[in-house]
């Protein structure tokens, strides 16, 4: 489902993988899109992400902590990138190892703590139909 850049998202059951499609949409502040993701546990849930091309240098900000995913990775039209904070992995087409393209002057692996988080993706450049899907499952101790 695709959610508005001023938009929110939550699933429910704690054993099921939700995913958002971001709505691309530009502000002043370099968001191209945004979406409160609710993490209905009580333990951190760590979250797998797609990112549909075409954009350019995508960065996924977590703008409740200020930590971010940043890459350095233009993607073409049909590309993806898949980066998965379980295993701290970042694949073209979900196959092809990627992680040297990841920011390390500036990039956190971070969680989803229980409760909403605001996630945003951030580009150098992007057109349709470029878009980011988060995958979470609600975490409990």
């Amino acid at each position: 489902s695709v959610i508005p850049a001023t938009g929110s998202g939550s699933g429910s059951g704690f054993s099921l993988d939700l995913g958002f499609d971001f709505d691309f949409g530009a502000d002043a502040g370099g968001a191209v899109g945004e979406a409160y993701i609710e993490n209905q546990g009580d333990a951190p849930a760590s979250p797998r992400f797609r990112i549909d091309g075409p954009i350019q240098n995508p960065t996924i900000l977590n703008n409740s902590t200020g930590q971010k995913i940043a890459l350095i990775y233009t993607l073409g039209v049909g590309e993806f990138m898949i980066v998965d904070t379980v295993d701290r992995s970042i694949k073209l087409g979900g196959t092809v190892n990627r992680y040297g393209s990841l920011n390390y002057a500036v990039s956190d692996w971070w969680d989803l703590e229980p409760g909403s988080t605001d996630v945003r993706i951030l580009a150098a450049g992007y057109s349709a139909p470029a878009a980011l899907t988060v995958y979470w499952r609600h975490s409990f101790i």
